[in-house]
């Protein structure tokens, strides 16, 4: 288990620090920060569920990420919960959760990678890219089909 201290400038009201725990298998990243997890299980799964799985109110999100071609990945989810299920409610989350998606597909669709072993060495990492750099690495190796094939970097200290 890794644990990351960084600094965050997300919202007014948003804690300067926040910590990430962190823990990877080769197949597994296991994020941990404030009172949920994300679960990365490679080559495409993530599951965002609570830490505390006594509380009353419960939710998950599941998204699976589906290459269709080389240029194309078609992203699936399901998100559920067991509060605010009032009428006219799920209008509320879909319109929000819809409203984020767009955000960030100008952002994704925008971007084009360099190949995983340049850009690793090349991007100045901090240590709260842990998991970003865990799971590059991990997928590096199934691309090169070589399970021992590592990039190596050094995080700068901030």
């Amino acid at each position: 288990m890794t644990l990351l201290t960084c600094l965050s400038f997300i919202g007014k009201t948003s804690r300067k620090e926040i910590n990430i725990e962190f823990e990877a298998t080769e197949d597994t990243i296991r994020i941990h920060n404030g009172s949920a997890f994300l679960n990365y299980q490679f080559p495409n799964h993530w599951l965002l569920s609570p830490v505390d799985q006594t509380k009353r109110s419960q939710f998950i999100n599941y998204v699976t990420f589906t290459p269709i071609d080389k240029e194309v990945t078609a992203i699936f989810g399901v998100a559920g919960r067991n509060f605010a299920k009032l009428p006219g409610v799920i209008l509320i989350f879909s319109k929000y959760s819809s409203k984020v998606l767009k955000e960030d597909q100008f952002i994704v669709e925008s971007q084009h990678p360099r190949p995983i072993p340049d850009a690793l060495r090349m991007e100045a990492h901090v240590l709260a890219d842990g998991p970003q750099v865990r799971f590059r690495n991990r997928w590096y190796s199934f691309l090169t089909g070589d399970p021992n094939s590592q990039i190596s970097i050094s995080p700068i200290q901030i």
